[in-house]
């Protein structure tokens, strides 16, 4: 029978004499049950519980215990930091009514923080240098010759999915009884090196693309770095990967860490976090979904972006804080309480930590919440663009997933790439209609005899599409989106064949009307390119929903409503991220005003009006000091209503151009 060791004795001991005198398998008892554990785990967590040492008030729980975190797994390079972050809010929960600055408490929690993982790394890494290994080819060569896998790759389909199905075997592989000496497979179930990098090495690269994010759709690679690029073909392709790589690392991360600047500028507008309560009873209703599939890609829950808010319990009328384990939450509608939806914290530049959320506990005091925000979601963005190269697998691309009321007009294939009209308008009088900005090279097909010798791609780009359809009811006027994540559709070498044959017209707003009679409905009317969706394309798509133009003053001002705009853009972000709501907020509501239409861009609250405005007209309608640190400083400095505007708000950066208001701010 295994001895059973009360946790609360261990505490009495340094981690130093624990490494002498603890040894074997034992029964540890914590505060509130016991788990079966060895020397080694108890070590590793022995160094967080300096916390329980240093305040005896802490509870001692199972899930301070390493085994908590890493279950079945080996311990990986977060292991830690998420033992630590279990153990410090259980001394903040513990120690709150102590401390009537919760600020005072928190920067103690984290200093331990910061001293504990300082100590793990200065002692761990001295005593298991007995234990340090490395990456020998034989554990490449183990993956690469194994039965399983060699079978896989010769019987591998040409497709995303005949890709995707080796890349499973690589993984099942790693995690199995068979490689659990592997040292690749090791790093793998460890994390040390990430799931995309070890499969370019062990598995087929699969699909690479262009500069352009093209994808070589014809010239699949069919080997990994293990076993080497034999062809020709295969070097050139995959050599298109490093110099994508390059040129992401210029322009593309320029525009991205403009963006981010520009992001700063406003979000700084949001100045503080004001602890307690401000009573609001404005709410954002938000459905909590499943993790769930939308277009090819994996969604997780709303629960894990979520964790953190406050919503209100109608049943009891109060408010509680919603975690990542309340499944029982999935499928209804709550409210959320929401710097959106309205604060009632008097402070014109802040707000409450209820309608942040309970991970306003996290941020420090005097920090600027707007700019720490912006910061925590920008630097992700740049980051994943500046690892273009060691991130990026086998590309694929995502198909169309036509919505409800577009079915009513066109059809396609699940995760195909071309549309069709829907044969429903057989019976109707059907007219396409395409602003001549979206056809620039239409004029082209009277130039040439065969039209399948030109490049769709150069002669027309479409977002979106209006259908005229006339039937027995009247004439109906449809807009359709046709792009994919920024992949804009091309008209086919079938319509363009069509075209030429019937002509168009031409109305006084530059639109072509292309009438569809005689059409053969079998045939696709629009192609989505072979085109890799990346980072640098997931970044614009974030910045034209925030900053928009100056012709969308109006509607996004008076008609954008901004709780509805807080659920497309979290679905937009965490696409490709993991952002929490709170961070979001604060940069969406950085970006709302009171009424742009009267000139005033400052935070909304429950009791003004509110709307979005636009990123130019926030920076210079706002305090001038922002655009003094950015950008176009003539048409500031020339412009009247840069000195006849009084209703300004104020900025950190004011104090720069006007050093006498350093201590008004």
């Amino acid at each position: 029978m295994k001895n059973r060791v009360p946790a609360r004795v261990l505490l009495s001991y340094t981690t130093d004499y624990l490494w002498d005198h603890l040894e074997g398998d034992f029964i540890l008892v914590m505060d509130d049950g016991e788990i079966e554990t060895n020397e080694k785990e108890v070590l590793y967590s022995s160094y967080v519980w300096d916390y329980h040492r240093r305040f005896p008030n802490t509870p001692l729980l199972l899930k301070h215990h390493v085994k908590a975190i890493i279950k079945d797994d080996p311990s990986g390079t977060d292991t830690h930091l998420d033992l630590i972050n279990s153990v410090l809010w259980s001394f903040v929960e513990a120690y709150r009514p102590d401390f009537i600055n919760i600020e005072e408490l928190i920067d103690i929690g984290a200093l331990m923080s910061y001293e504990v993982s300082n100590t793990m790394y200065n002692d761990l890494t001295y005593r298991l240098e007995p234990d340090v290994t490395t990456l020998d080819i034989l554990d490449f060569i183990q993956f690469t010759k194994h039965p399983r896998l060699v079978k896989a790759i010769e019987q591998m389909e040409n497709t995303d999915e005949g890709v995707a199905k080796v890349n499973n075997v690589v993984l099942e592989l790693s995690k199995s009884a068979e490689f659990k000496n592997n040292a690749m497979a090791s790093v793998m179930r460890s994390k040390i090196v990430s799931e995309g990098q070890a499969l370019q090495c062990l598995a087929p690269l699969g699909f690479r693309t262009d500069i352009d994010s093209d994808i070589f759709t014809r010239a699949i690679i069919k080997r990994g770095f293990t076993q080497g690029l034999s062809s020709l073909r295969d070097s050139m392709v995959e050599s298109r990967s490093a110099a994508k790589a390059l040129i992401f690392s210029t322009d593309p991360l320029q525009k991205s860490e403009y963006f981010s600047r520009r992001q700063q500028l406003i979000c700084q507008n949001v100045r503080h976090l004001h602890r307690g309560d401000c009573g609001s009873t404005h709410y954002v209703p938000w459905l909590i979904r499943e993790e769930r599939m939308d277009n090819a890609t994996k969604l997780a829950s709303d629960l894990k972006t979520l964790a953190g808010k406050y919503y209100l319990d109608e049943g009891t009328n109060t408010l509680k804080i919603l975690k990542e384990s309340d499944k029982h939450l999935i499928g209804t509608t709550l409210k959320l309480r929401s710097a959106v939806a309205g604060c009632n914290h008097p402070d014109p530049y802040g707000i409450c930590e209820v309608c942040y959320g309970a991970t306003s506990l996290a941020i420090p005091a005097n920090t600027n919440l707007g700019h720490i925000t912006c910061v925590a979601m920008m630097s992700v963005l740049g980051q994943l663009i500046l690892s273009t190269k060691h991130f990026e697998g086998s590309s694929a691309v995502e198909g169309i997933a036509l919505k409800a009321h577009e079915r009513i007009y066109l059809s396609a294939v699940v995760n195909g790439s071309r549309y069709y009209l829907n044969e429903r308008l057989m019976s109707c009088k059907v007219k396409l209609v395409v602003a001549a900005s979206q056809v620039p090279g239409l004029t082209d097909i009277s130039l040439v005899d065969d039209i399948e010798t030109l490049n769709i791609s150069r002669i027309s780009d479409f977002d979106t599409i209006l259908l005229m359809v006339e039937d027995s009811t009247g004439i109906e006027t449809i807009p359709l989106t046709v792009s994919v994540n920024g992949r804009l559709s091309n008209m086919t070498h079938e319509l363009l064949k069509h075209i030429k044959r019937v002509g168009w017209t031409v109305t006084k707003n530059d639109n072509y009307i292309i009438d569809m009679a005689g059409w053969n409905f079998a045939d696709p009317i629009l192609v989505l390119p072979m085109r890799h969706f990346n980072m640098s394309d997931h970044q614009q798509e974030i910045a034209d929903m925030l900053e928009a133009t100056i012709k969308d003053l109006d509607y996004r001002s008076n008609v954008v409503n901004p709780c509805n705009m807080l659920v497309e853009f979290h679905d937009l972000v965490n696409r490709r991220l993991s952002i929490n709501l709170a961070i979001l907020e604060i940069i969406l509501y950085s970006s709302m005003v009171v009424s742009a239409t009267e000139e005033d861009y400052g935070l909304p609250k429950p009791w003004t009006s509110s709307g979005v405005g636009v990123k130019q007209l926030l920076l210079t309608r706002r305090s001038l000091s922002t655009t003094m640190g950015f950008e176009r400083h003539r048409d500031v400095l020339t412009d009247p209503l840069s000195y006849t505007l009084t209703n300004r708000m104020d900025h950190i950066m004011d104090p720069l151009i006007m050093p006498e208001l350093l201590n008004k701010l």
